[in-house]
């Protein structure tokens, strides 16, 4: 399992360096990698009706575009945090139903 976690990048202090390899994404338990990741460096709010995830620019635009375009959502904000770090957050009811779902 190591070696595993090793060959898709995830080493310590993955969060300021990590990429997600497209072939995680192409996968099809893509769904359980990206719970997995905002379980880790992300959030789900219900009392703010709010998703998202903090990491790296890359990992955050990647997820965030992975997500809009596989479950056709219909809105969602991508940029930096204050400390530097790319984020999204999704709060549209509708969008969060359907990230909870997948």
């Amino acid at each position: 399992m190591k070696k595993d976690l090793v060959r898709f990048g995830v080493v310590p202090s993955k969060r300021l360096i990590y990429n997600v390899p497209d072939e995680i994404l192409n996968h099809e338990f893509a769904n359980h990698f990206i719970r997995g990741i905002i379980d880790g460096d992300g959030w789900v709010y219900s009392e703010r009706s709010s998703i998202g995830l903090c990491g790296t620019q890359m990992v955050t635009q990647k997820i965030f575009d992975f997500l809009k375009s596989r479950l056709n959502l219909k809105t969602g904000d991508v940029g930096m945090s204050k400390r530097g770090l790319g984020q999204f957050s999704f709060r549209r009811l509708d969008d969060l139903k359907i990230i909870i779902n997948y």
